[in-house]
């Protein structure tokens, strides 16, 4: 199986004849929150993937996903002092815990697999229809997840898929046996790899929750799978990560100088939400990195909301001294006001 680099669809020119970029600001939609979406609850995630389909990073054809059970997996929470008022609802506090084999699984589960004795009313379904990138760090799909029952609408989603083991260890040649090799890696090894997975899980479930559904994606959580024949199956280089967030859409023109002022001021603000009211820097300004929202009436070119992805490199101004993080902010600012031109 060879990796597969493609975008379902190019980028919107800014001067595009179709009347699909938006030029007016338009009224951020409410932030979800997770806690009460359908899909937080339930800890399996069973994913379809069709023949000819499957991902190079983690070695496994589309068919052989169907069967895998994906478990929710999350950081421990921090322990508040003191109890609890009853009925008083307070906000989660993770861990920054570095060490998967610490992680939680919710789940009782004793297996990793779906059978006929599923209760299939406590699985999320992904299934997988498009393949977006093979990336430096993740095999990329589109797809769409739902409950068995069709209790909840379709919800369009991004499936993200990687493999530790396919990563080299530091100043390591590559082994054949430990999987397929990518160019990319050499400047990407497993311990890095592993960093930037679990960072922007943390970013994403820590900090960024209030702007999800808004200028940040819903995110709907970190799944893994593992074989249990040998010994060593359950070391963390052996499992596969799968990550569920919310389609949004596609990337922005490349040029993002040739958008018109109102447009440019949209995608300003996203940046400026994520300093102001979630204390986040990106740390990797791109246009691939700034998605422009589906809408409903493209023929409305006053239509328009923008949104960020890939927070693997983000930095939390909240683990940071002042001084510094003001010059992050400052210098992340000039960066994306210099790439817009404004």
């Amino acid at each position: 199986m060879s990796p597969v680099h493609q975008v379902s669809k190019p980028p919107t020119h800014p001067n595009d004849h179709n009347k699909t970029v938006p030029t007016r600001k338009s009224e951020p939609s409410q932030a979800i929150d997770l806690s009460n979406t359908f899909f937080a609850p339930l800890d399996c995630l069973q994913i379809f993937m069709q023949p000819g389909m499957g991902s190079y990073r983690v070695e496994m054809d589309g068919p052989e996903f169907m069967d895998k059970a994906f478990v929710r997996i999350t950081p421990p929470r921090k322990r508040a002092p003191g109890r609890k008022p009853k009925g008083v609802k307070t906000k989660i506090e993770w861990e920054r815990n570095p060490y998967l084999k610490e992680w939680k699984v919710p789940s009782k589960r004793s297996f990793r697999f779906v059978d006929n004795q599923e209760d299939f009313s406590k699985v999320i379904t992904c299934n997988v229809y498009e393949q977006i990138t093979a990336g430096k760090t993740w095999d990329v799909f589109r797809g769409m997840i739902m409950l068995d029952d069709r209790s909840v609408p379709l919800q369009p989603v991004v499936l993200k898929l990687t493999k530790f083991k396919s990563f080299n260890l530091p100043d390591e040649e590559h082994n054949p046996q430990n999987g397929p090799f990518f160019a990319e890696d050499e400047e990407l090894n497993r311990i890095d790899a592993i960093h930037q997975v679990l960072n922007e899980d943390f970013i994403l479930r820590q900090y960024l929750v209030g702007l999800q559904g808004t200028v940040v994606p819903i995110y709907y959580g970190m799944f893994v799978w593992h074989e249990e024949h040998e010994e060593n199956d359950n070391e963390v280089k052996n499992w596969i990560i799968a990550t569920i967030m919310e389609d949004v859409g596609d990337p922005i023109y490349p040029v993002m100088s040739l958008y018109p002022l109102p447009v440019k001021d949209q995608i300003l603000e996203c940046y400026n939400a994520i300093h102001d009211q979630s204390q986040v820097v990106h740390n990797h300004t791109a246009s691939k990195h700034i998605l422009e929202r589906d809408n409903v009436n493209k023929e409305n070119i006053e239509i328009g909301r923008f949104c960020l992805i890939d927070f693997k490199e983000a930095v939390s101004m909240a683990e940071l001294q002042s001084t510094e993080s003001e010059n992050m902010i400052d210098s992340e600012d000039a960066v994306i006001r210099y790439c817009l031109n404004i």
